[in-house]
């Protein structure tokens, strides 16, 4: 297969289901180009990776974002945003455009700061602080106000591995009783 544009290959992941059995089967093909002594495309070196356990594992996590009855987030271990399910970007108002931009949790903070979701103040001060107490890297459970009057239930938990996984539970009904 001739590439017009080598610099431009990248790993590709790719499903193939099995006909006999019906099951699929997930491959991580890494490129990678090698440069001979005049900079000129010289060969490509190709690794094969069988991901299925990742990839059923990844599926088996969205499948639970996308069925909580609330807001679910993860953070990864260098708190990037990894999975998010629609309650989430509903709940909060966030932009689906910003999410898929995949921010880290100081970008997200920062972003409700500075739309004023968490009160008036300077926004750089207030994500910032938010930021430092959940660097602490505790179980937390709070509850908090939104633009729209909302009350939400968030609760956050640290993985393992490093990371978070928070929910968020609108529970304006039940404060207003």
């Amino acid at each position: 297969m001739a590439v017009s544009a080598p610099d431009s290959i990248q790993d590709r992941e790719v499903r193939l289901k099995n006909s006999a059995t019906g099951q699929d089967k997930w491959l991580r093909f890494g490129i990678k180009m090698v440069k001979g002594e005049d900079d000129a495309q010289d060969g490509v070196v190709l690794s094969l990776t069988d991901i299925t356990s990742d990839r059923r594992q990844a599926d088996t996590l969205q499948a639970f974002f996308d069925n909580f009855p609330g807001g679910l987030v993860h953070y990864n271990s260098q708190l990037q945003l990894t999975y998010w399910n629609e309650e989430f970007e509903r709940l909060l108002n966030m932009p689906r455009m910003f999410l898929e931009q995949r921010p880290n949790l100081k970008q997200v903070i920062r972003f409700l700061a500075d739309r004023g979701d968490y009160g008036p103040g300077d926004p750089g001060e207030i994500a910032a602080d938010r930021l430092e107490r959940y660097g602490a890297g505790s179980q937390h459970a709070y509850e908090r106000r939104t633009r729209e009057g909302k009350v939400l239930e968030i609760r956050g938990t640290p993985l393992p591995g490093g990371g978070n996984v928070s929910s968020f539970l609108d529970i304006t009904a039940r404060k207003e009783m």
